[in-house]
């Protein structure tokens, strides 16, 4: 969904928005619909999104980020002699290691979470 598209769900149903209607060009003919987009295209211009600084559990972002982050690791196969791994091995199909996934703990998905909000401020935004 677009900035405008966002803006006018929601400035849609408050009053000093209504009614939206609109030149050919797509601009705003009511000047406080004018204002209002104005002030919402500075505070999050297209491109952005709004969200919140910190994420918490509290706020069910641990249920809907946890398990979806994972990175492979390779691991030394503990059923083979690293000198010379089995052929035969059901684990590393004889190359001595083999792959693993695993999952982005949630400490480091805050850490990400928190060095993108820091360095993601829209431009010329007063925050």
């Amino acid at each position: 969904m677009t900035q405008r598209e966002r803006f006018e769900n929601i400035c849609g149903s408050f009053p000093f928005c209504m009614p939206m209607h609109t030149y050919a060009d797509g601009g705003f003919r009511d000047a406080d619909t004018k204002r209002a987009w104005a002030i919402w295209q500075a505070a999050c211009p297209e491109g952005y999104s709004l969200v919140p600084t910190r994420i918490t559990a509290e706020s069910g972002h641990k249920y809907a980020l946890m398990g979806e982050f994972s990175e492979p690791v390779t691991l030394t196969c503990p059923d083979c002699d690293t000198e010379e791994p089995d052929e035969h091995c059901e684990i590393c199909n004889g190359h001595g290691e083999y792959e693993q996934s695993v999952a982005i703990e949630w400490s480091t998905i805050k850490r990400i979470h928190d060095r993108i909000v820091s360095a993601s401020a829209p431009p010329g935004a007063p925050c």
